[in-house]
């Protein structure tokens, strides 16, 4: 059973002459679907985790949307209770690869990590490693990681890496990129997140707020529920 907003509707209807026949159930204005509402909040909860973690006083716009696909695949890392298969998890349903431990497990995200290069020509003069941080594991079969590159200012990615301790020069470096953004602290209250200088005070509280979470969940929270029996999507909170 599908339970899901009125407006999945028009995305429903194209299953009624499926061979499998899948039922839904359609929910009325200003209802809320509460396992679409656990979901959410398990999402809110690591990323909340996640922010109180960091060293940094304040993150670049980048920084702040990698966590939140983060958390929704690493959720779909595990089989759910109640879902399609007691030993299969979604994702190895879906991509039929199996979890590597070594390959998406070992690098926690934002770590400060050395990435391995190899310039063209082979023979200039060029550093044979990048200074990165680090953001996700790549999703393929041999596996490789996604990395903010400092000097680029931009994604890249790379077979092979070296976490590095991080030190005060890097926490500069991240926080000065997050000025240039225009964000002054780790609190996000609204949906834009362009954060305000909120004093001292609030600088250290590491605290989020609800919108800028809803917002940046529009795209990846239907992925962690997608294979549960009941798939519930709520349009009222997104």
């Amino acid at each position: 059973m599908i339970h899901a907003d009125s407006e999945y509707q028009a995305v429903l209807e194209h299953f009624k002459n499926s061979s499998n026949k899948i039922e839904y159930n359609l929910a009325t204005a200003n209802e809320h679907v509460p396992q679409a509402e656990r979901n959410i909040q398990t999402i809110k909860e690591r990323v909340r985790a996640t922010y109180h973690s960091l060293p940094f006083k304040a993150i670049p716009k980048l920084f702040i949307k990698e966590p939140m696909a983060e958390t929704a695949n690493k959720l779909n890392f595990f089989p759910p209770k109640n879902g399609v298969s007691e030993y299969n998890s979604p994702r190895e349903i879906l991509s039929h690869q199996q979890l590597d431990y070594t390959k998406n497990c070992t690098i926690p995200q934002f770590s400060y990590v050395q990435a391995y290069d190899k310039p063209e020509p082979r023979n200039s003069q060029a550093a044979r490693s990048l200074d990165c941080m680090y953001l996700c594991p790549v999703n393929n079969l041999q596996g490789g990681h996604v990395l903010y590159h400092f000097g680029t200012k931009g994604k890249i990615t790379r077979r092979k890496v070296k976490v590095i301790p991080i030190t005060a020069s890097v926490i500069e470096a991240v926080e000065r990129l997050a000025k240039a953004d225009g964000i002054k602290s780790l609190v996000l209250h609204n949906r834009t997140t362009e954060s305000e200088h909120l004093g001292s005070e609030h600088q250290q509280s590491h605290v989020l707020q609800d919108k800028p979470i809803k917002s940046e969940l529009r795209c990846v929270v239907l992925v962690v529920f997608y294979l549960c029996d009941d798939i519930s999507c709520n349009h009222s909170v997104m």
